[in-house]
């Protein structure tokens, strides 16, 4: 991180400039360097609304309030500048240099994120609703009581990261690094997980309706106690799962890695186990209902006491399994 010396100034013209007439100063930062010099600037609640600011140096300029909405701010230097309430909508920040920021009530809505790297980020109250987060590296970051439905984070780096108290629906956060995070989702509604690498993040304790983990890594995760619905785990590594008493509905599991995978007392209706390796999993007291398909499965050591198959459908059509028949 570098900040300014305290007693360097933003040319006071260029200030005047972007307070006035934005459009003005887009024209004449062409013929004026210096107008990208914006150190310490003091921009604080102006309508930057369209700026033309790729580029610029405002490490430690005063932002507060400013509206920033669909501001062009690609590759600008940030550090130190005081953001808190600005409105960045639509804003372009890709790759921004920001060393582990504290950003508070932030307005991201749709804003262009991709590329940044700000690893230990702290998002307190900020709205990221729609946002652009592709390829972004925010290892450690942290967000607290954050919207993000629809937003877009593909092949991110999230590892160690710390939710809380937000909110995700309808968005992606596909193969991405998520080891060890902690995803405190209050509605975690058709969120695409596919491709990503889960192995010690702590979801939300949270029903997943709608949600996919298409090829995702979730060994070992507790899924227990759940309802899962309209759900995609295939080809998903889901060994040493636990999915005790849970409830799933209209979900996919072909080829899945199961083995070891522990369904025991779960209900089961409506889904596809096509494919997927069962070996050593137990359905102990499982209640199956409807159309339930094991077809190519590998069931080696796959336990079924107490299973409830009297309301279901099932197909075994080229199971393979030994020692597991289902009784």
């Amino acid at each position: 991180m570098t900040f300014p010396p305290a007693d360097a100034h933003a040319d006071p013209e260029a200030v005047a400039l972007l307070r006035s007439d934005v459009q003005r100063y887009a024209i004449e930062r062409e013929t004026h360097p210096s107008y990208t010099q914006l150190v310490n600037a003091d921009l604080h609640d102006a309508n930057l609304r369209r700026a033309r600011l790729q580029g610029a140096d405002l490490r430690g300029a005063n932002l507060a309030g400013a509206d920033l909405s669909f501001a062009r701010l690609s590759r600008a230097r940030l550090d130190g500048s005081i953001l808190r309430g600005a409105t960045l909508e639509g804003a372009d920040l890709t790759y921004v240099e920001l060393e582990a920021p504290i950003l508070e009530d932030l307005d991201l809505r749709g804003a262009d994120l991709r590329w940044i790297r700000w690893p230990q980020a702290r998002f307190v109250d900020c709205d990221l609703r729609d946002a652009r987060l592709g390829e972004v590296d925010l290892t450690g970051m942290q967000a607290t009581r954050c919207q993000l439905d629809k937003a877009a984070l593909d092949k991110a780096k999230l590892a160690g990261a710390r939710w809380t108290e937000c909110r995700m629906a309808h968005g992606a956060i596909s193969n991405s690094d998520l080891t060890g995070a902690q995803l405190g989702l209050s509605v975690p509604y058709e969120v695409n997980f596919s491709g990503s690498n889960l192995r010690g993040a702590v979801l939300p304790k949270q029903d997943l309706f709608g949600s996919l983990f298409v090829a995702s890594d979730l060994v070992g995760h507790d899924l227990e106690n759940l309802r899962i619905a309209a759900a995609s785990f295939d080809r998903a590594n889901l060994e040493g799962v636990a999915l005790r008493a849970t409830t799933i509905t209209n979900t996919s599991f072909r080829g899945a890695k199961l083995r070891g995978a522990d369904f025991s007392n779960a209900t089961i209706e409506h889904t596809f186990f096509d494919g997927a390796d069962l070996r050593d999993a137990r359905f102990h007291g499982v209640k199956l209902i409807r159309e339930v398909s094991f077809q190519g499965a590998q069931l080696d050591g796959a336990t079924f006491d107490g299973v409830d198959a009297s309301a279901a459908k099932l197909e075994l059509g080229g199971t393979v399994y030994a020692n597991g028949l289902p009784r």
